[in-house]
């Protein structure tokens, strides 16, 4: 048995990154937001204890990248992000498929949709980006961990890929699980697609008003 002692946890505690930004790709289509929003009036019109666990469409997003800013750094941020404009070609996505985190669907902290189509593009964009900011410095893999980040293949052939990629439908604030098994059962072939992906965005970190997407350094257009 391995005792760690008080001292101990705080010291782990202080060595994990405190996230202050991320990169990310939003989900905030309209067609998508009304699709999101119709299943979610359809199961809280039976089902109204689940209201709490849905997140807001108007944030909806993939995350690339987390990152741990400084003041210096930002400004470096906002400078290097905007000569990717124009350059990186947008995504047509397709959410089809359902998937959990936690024991078993009546007992989940997390529900989702995969993505069905443009699963490779976004881990391409993914490794440009991510290797972009560590050639710039500001990503350090050998002295922090790269979030839902590895590094897969062989020496000269090595691309940064995420190891998870979804858009979260439901989850869980708490310690508290929900029941994700009838939404599961009821809407086996839920599918949003043509989805285009037409904006890269690197955004803060903080709260927000609830209906306007994260507050963003830069934008950057996709074509």
């Amino acid at each position: 048995m391995e005792i760690i002692n008080n001292k101990q946890v705080t010291q782990n505690k202080e060595k994990e990154p405190k996230w202050t930004h991320f990169i990310s790709l939003p989900l905030t289509k309209p067609h998508l937001v009304e699709a999101y929003l119709k299943l979610k009036s359809e199961i809280t019109s039976d089902h109204p204890d689940l209201e709490q666990f849905f997140l807001g469409s108007s944030k909806a997003h993939i995350t690339l990248n987390m990152l741990e800013l400084n003041e210096e750094q930002v400004e470096k941020v906002q400078k290097i992000l905007p000569l990717f404009h124009n350059q990186l070609p947008k995504i047509n996505l397709t959410l089809k498929g359902w998937g959990y985190f936690g024991k078993k669907p009546e007992k989940s902290k997390y529900l989702y949709l995969k993505i069905n189509k443009g699963l490779q593009q976004i881990n391409d964009l993914c490794n440009k980006i991510t290797v972009f900011l560590v050639e710039h410095n500001v990503l350090n893999p050998q002295k922090q961990a790269l979030h839902n980040i590895k590094l897969v293949g062989e020496k000269p052939n090595q691309q940064y890929k995420l190891q998870t990629v979804h858009a979260t439908f439901m989850k869980s604030r708490t310690i508290d699980t929900f029941d994700c098994s009838q939404i599961i059962n009821k809407y086996p072939d839920f599918e949003i697609s043509g989805i285009d992906v037409d904006q890269l965005n690197c955004s803060i970190i903080q709260p927000q008003n609830v209906d306007l997407y994260y507050k963003s350094l830069c934008v950057i257009n996709l074509i």
